[in-house]
């Protein structure tokens, strides 16, 4: 499985599967919320980290 990190477009907290017991795209969307600022699964894009 590949694991990818996210980013909240509001508050740039990064969501970095390999660091949570769900990846994202595992998330509820209804229910899933940014641990920073509350935002919605929506407002997370995929990022590259070098």
């Amino acid at each position: 499985m590949y694991l990818a990190t996210y980013r909240c477009k509001k508050c740039k907290f990064l969501y970095i599967d390999e660091q949570q017991e769900k990846s994202l795209e595992e998330q509820d969307d209804a229910k899933f919320k940014c641990p920073k600022c509350r935002s919605s699964k929506r407002m997370f894009e995929k990022v590259s980290i070098s």
